[in-house]
């Protein structure tokens, strides 16, 4: 429909357009609606993940820091939002290769360790395990069929 009958618009305006102007008004004030009740989630999520490093900085000025930084992008314009999109993505994509990265050269002592955790709390449980299990993910599997078997849960 954008392509068919473009619209200076959101999704709203073809509401108002295709099926009725108080079904368009309505779609308009839930989405804004939505947004009112999700913002301040996801505001609140990542002053929660910065707690995880406890940097020491206060929930309440983290939560000042993005809602600042929100509020100033989208102040700006759709040239600063789709700059500051651009540069989150590349973020994102660097960050996601640089795992698979990191995961791809420590795979092997990674492994290792987990079997090792992993034997060693299964053990502890009183699963019995062999003695045969290596690194690998074929370990990894071995070991969760006799955790599941003998239902002993352990994180």
């Amino acid at each position: 429909m954008a392509v068919a009958f473009p619209v200076a618009g959101s999704f709203s305006a073809f509401a108002t357009r295709f099926i009725d102007p108080a079904w368009g008004f309505a779609c308009g004030w839930n989405y804004a609606m939505q947004w009112l009740f999700v913002l301040p989630l996801e505001i609140m999520a990542a002053s929660m993940t910065l707690e995880y490093w406890e940097l020491g900085i206060p929930k309440a000025a983290s939560i000042t820091i993005f809602l600042t930084i929100i509020i100033a992008i989208n102040l700006r314009g759709v040239k600063a939002y789709g700059e500051a999109e651009y540069v989150l993505s590349i973020l994102k994509v660097t960050a996601v290769i640089g795992f698979m990265y990191v995961l791809q050269f420590s795979s092997s002592k990674l492994l290792l360790t987990m079997l090792e955790y992993s034997v060693s709390s299964l053990t502890s449980a009183g699963v019995q395990t062999t003695d045969t299990l290596e690194p690998g993910i074929g370990s990894i599997l071995e070991l969760l069929i006799m955790v599941s078997k003998d239902s002993v849960i352990f994180w």
